[in-house]
């Protein structure tokens, strides 16, 4: 026989063969917004986890990076895992859907990652001469005195 079940709020559904009856009232609504890395050196971190308070109506969750060249991102649960490509160099944003019964509700709000795929090296902290070095293409070797360096980006020209 068939039994064929509607939920007549915002899951329609119809059930045919063995059903399982759920009891999901609706679509999973938008999970919170990922907390994490913002910034990621992915030669020397070549994964990140993020975490999520979760979503009403849950049941697991998908986990999305973007762009799609930025990496893969993996996991069900209320943390999920970023593997980044090691070529990429840019900014990505990391998102999270509810998934249940009723299907995917809405992406969460995207946090902005800063991906960087080589680190800059800096020397002793406690002295005031720096010696940072380019790891990637080519081989560059920079000295400068410096006093109170925060913390700060280096780009080769």
């Amino acid at each position: 026989y068939t039994a064929v079940g509607v939920n007549t709020a915002t899951c329609p559904m119809n059930m045919t063969g063995n059903a399982v009856v759920a009891t999901d009232p609706q679509a999973p609504e938008a999970p919170a917004m990922p907390t994490g890395p913002e910034e990621v050196y992915s030669e020397s971190n070549p994964t990140s986890d993020y975490t999520t308070a979760g979503g009403l109506y849950a049941a697991t969750y998908t986990w999305q990076v973007s762009p799609t060249e930025a990496g893969t991102a993996s996991g069900t649960t209320t943390t999920g895992t970023i593997t980044w490509d090691p070529g990429f160099e840019g900014t990505a944003t990391v998102s999270v859907q509810g998934v249940n019964t009723c299907g995917g509700g809405t992406f969460s709000e995207e946090i902005s990652v800063d991906v960087f795929p080589w680190f800059v090296g800096i020397g002793d902290p406690g002295s005031t001469e720096v010696q940072l070095l380019q790891v990637g293409e080519g081989l560059e070797v920079f000295q400068a005195g410096v006093r109170d360096l925060g913390h700060a980006h280096v780009q080769a020209a």
